[in-house]
């Protein structure tokens, strides 16, 4: 069972740091974004129109190994391939934090992440829409 993920095992040590046996790691917690931003065209995708005006909020939760909201604060890095952020780092009180993301003109697939220290990040892809009209 060692051999099948080698990376979440490690020794344990007594306390004269003598090894005792193995133990499981640590399970780091999770980023987990989503948006308000709708999926129009069911691809699994959230979209906004490609207007360079149209905003959606993006909320990150950071979660433990089973899903439920960490009652930590949390320094958070947004990054983006497009379109532009409120803020790229964002204070997660009890787990949570959220920015904006306004689109950019260009109909193009966006990913925005989001990273922090002692957590494993997060991704969220948008399309930016032709606008209507």
């Amino acid at each position: 069972k060692y051999c099948l993920k080698p990376d979440a095992w490690q020794l344990k040590f007594n306390e004269h740091d003598v090894p005792v046996g193995v133990e499981r790691k640590p399970t780091l917690p999770k980023i987990s974004l989503t948006t308000n931003a709708q999926d129009t065209d069911g691809d699994g995708l959230p979209e906004l129109p490609a207007d360079a005006r149209s905003k959606a909020t993006i909320t990150a939760e950071v979660q433990d190994a089973h899903g439920n909201l960490v009652n930590e604060d949390f320094i958070l890095m947004f990054r983006t391939t497009g379109g532009t952020l409120s803020a790229r780092r964002v204070e997660a009180k009890r787990g949570t934090a959220t920015v904006e993301l306004t689109s950019t003109v260009e109909t193009i697939s966006i990913t925005v992440s989001a990273s922090a220290e002692g957590a494993q990040s997060g991704a969220l892809t948008f399309e930016l829409m032709p606008p209507a009209g």
